[in-house]
């Protein structure tokens, strides 16, 4: 059994943390294996897809699936954790991996991740 948690580096006690002009938020992927044995898991941009959504919207602005690397295998006995920090430098996804693709704008926005058919809870936060 796997379970999936996605922090922000940034927390309030009042709504859902905003990130002014020229920060980048980073999404710490938590993954956990509470099985009773080892599991193997690809802890790629492939293997664990973060997505970044505007809220209200359906069409994702970015994932990591998109231009990820190589995969990154790795081996979680029972109750093991790994956290992987994946940063987003506010550039959408786009098909052919352009060398300059255009930013997410400002808002609303909620980022989930998912791995081996789990999904982590939606986290919400706020770009400037």
């Amino acid at each position: 059994m796997l379970s999936i948690e996605v922090r922000l580096d940034k927390s309030t006690a009042s709504g859902p943390p905003t990130y002014a002009s020229g920060q980048n938020p980073t999404f710490n992927v938590i993954l956990r294996n509470s099985g009773t044995g080892n599991c193997l898991f690809d802890v790629s941009g492939r293997g664990v897809v973060v997505t970044v959504t505007p809220v209200g919207a359906g069409s994702a602005v970015w994932t990591s699936a998109t231009c990820a690397g190589t995969k990154d295998m790795r081996v979680l006995g029972p109750g093991d954790g790994y956290t992987e920090p994946v940063k987003w430098n506010r550039q959408q996804s786009v098909a052919g991996c352009p060398s300059m693709p255009p930013t997410a704008g400002s808002g609303a926005y909620a980022v989930v991740a998912a791995a081996s058919g789990v999904n982590s809870a939606s986290v919400q936060f706020t770009l400037q």
